[in-house]
């Protein structure tokens, strides 16, 4: 494959080249045990900061508040409203279980 001076000067670029370098062994761990990346993403915020709101762990976990909120449904987190009075909800998330389980 021939060298694209543009590409190899630009930093997004390389940046996200090196992502992908990185994280490729992982993300096949992850698959084999069943865990989308964006799933294993919120259960590590959830690990690592205890409970927050779900716009928070969208923030770090760099997802949309949406797909956090759809993973957290169907997974059965733990989620309760604080202020259903205010528009829309702000909701918290708790990781309820112990063990931090990472994959193989």
């Amino acid at each position: 494959m021939a060298s694209d001076p543009l590409l190899d000067n630009y930093l997004p670029y390389l940046l996200q080249k090196a992502d992908h370098l990185l994280s490729k062994r992982f993300h096949s761990s992850l698959q084999e045990a069943g865990v989308q990346v964006s799933e294993w993403r919120v259960l590590a915020v959830l690990a690592d900061h205890g409970s927050l709101s779900v716009q928070q762990v969208a923030d770090i976990a760099l997802l949309f508040q949406k797909l956090v909120e759809h993973f957290l449904e169907c997974k059965s987190h733990h989620l309760r409203s604080l202020n259903p009075e205010q528009i829309p909800p702000i909701h918290h998330v708790q990781n309820r279980s112990a063990k931090r389980r990472e994959p193989r």
